[in-house]
This record gives structure tokens, C-alpha cells and sequence, in this order.
């Protein structure tokens, strides 16, 4: 069966200027290339603000999914029908627990068919202010939780790797994590911004 339809909406990020190769060689107007400058600057922080708003409003019901739900939804639906969650029952804190339990329920998710995914966490998304709990849970050699010191980390096996949303402004625990399911949460470029300079 056929799941829900995917619903692609073009954004664009920046504008052109062109300089001439004269200009840069001879560097008679150092502003124009430093507006050049600022602009292709401006063009990466839109993109990133705009990319973060998708996990800022991950679990607002005012900006549904192909699937009619929110990016973090307890009711996800199947194309043969039932529903799944990518979302844990109780949100935990940054943690060695709150990884073991996204873990297991991660190695749970069904595929389109219904039948397990075979799905593993590649990756964890983070709000700045965290990055510094990330960091002990996923090196640590030894549980970096009170009095656990004695038991190794089994998340450091993992080798999830640690991405800091510096846009993502969330006061609460949230997180993200992201696993290896083909086609999940991307950032397709029609065309990717290019950039030709002779001076850097």
C-alpha cells in the first residue's frame, strides 16, 4: 500500500552579486567584497534558522507532517493501517538512560510493510545548552551517572555522534535523535549555493 504523499515547498535562502574579477584584483573597493562577504554569511545563518524552526516546531500540531501529525507524534500512521510513535512516553533528561530507552524503542520501528526497520540511532540534536551533558554521556568511558562509576558506558559503543542545533533555543530537555531510515529528516537543495572568489 501507498503511504501518504511527500510535499516538497522551495525556499530560497539568498540573493547574487557579482563582482568583477577587476575589482578583486585590483581591490580598489574592499567594501563591495566585504558586502559579498556578508551576504553569503546571511544566506548559511537563514538556512540554519529556517532548519531549526522544523525541530523548534517538531511537536506543534499547527505544522503537520505528510501524515497530517506533527514531526514528533505518538500517532504516526501506517499505509496497512495501526499507528507508531517516535516520540518516548516520558521525556527524560540527557542521559545514558534517556539514550537506552530511545534505543529500545527505536529498534522497534516498523518499516512501511509493518514489519521492523531494523533501525539504529546515528545521530543525537541538541540545543547549545546541552552540549556539555552530550559530551560526558556519549564519551565517557564509564557510566557518568552517581554512584554507577563502576559499570562501563554502553552508549559510548554506539558511536552516536554529537550535533549541536546552535539556533535550537529550546528552554525544556528536548532532543532529537536521528537514526539510519533511508529518506528521514534532510535538507534537499534544488540548486546548493556556490560561491567563486579569488581572494579569501
Amino acid at each position: 500500500k501507498e503511504g501518504f504523499t511527500k510535499r516538497y515547498i522551495a525556499r530560497s535562502f539568498a540573493l547574487r552579486m557579482i563582482i568583477s574579477e577587476e575589482a578583486i584584483d585590483d581591490n580598489k573597493y574592499p567594501k563591495i567584497i566585504d558586502a559579498a562577504d556578508r551576504l553569503k554569511r546571511a544566506m548559511w545563518m537563514t538556512v540554519q534558522t529556517e532548519c531549526t524552526l522544523m525541530l523548534t516546531r517538531a511537536q506543534n500540531a499547527g505544522y503537520p507532517g505528510g501524515d497530517g501529525v506533527s514531526l514528533w507524534s505518538t500517532a504516526h500512521t501506517l499505509p496497512a493501517g495501526g499507528t507508531w510513535s517516535n516520540v518516548v512516553a516520558t521525556p527524560v533528561a540527557p542521559s545514558v538512560a534517556a539514550v537506552t530507552d530511545a534505543r529500545t524503542q527505536v529498534s522497534h520501528y516498523p518499516s512501511q510493510d509493518g514489519l521492523l526497520a531494523n533501525a539504529k540511532i546515528k545521530k543525537v540534536i541538541f540545543p547549545s545548552d546541552q552540549w556539555g551533558v552530550w559530551m560526558g554521556v556519549l564519551g565517557s568511558t564509564n557510566n557518568p551517572i552517581a554512584g554507577n562509576y563502576s559499570q562501563i558506558n554502553v552508549v559510548r559503543k554506539m558511536s552516536i555522534e554529537p550535533v549541536e542545533a546552535r539556533f535550537w533555543t529550546s528552554t525544556t530537555t528536548q532532543y532529537m535523535f536521528q537514526t539510519n531510515i533511508p529518506k528521514g529528516l534532510r535538507l534537499k537543495w534544488r540548486k546548493r549555493p556556490a560561491q567563486r572568489n579569488w581572494m579569501e
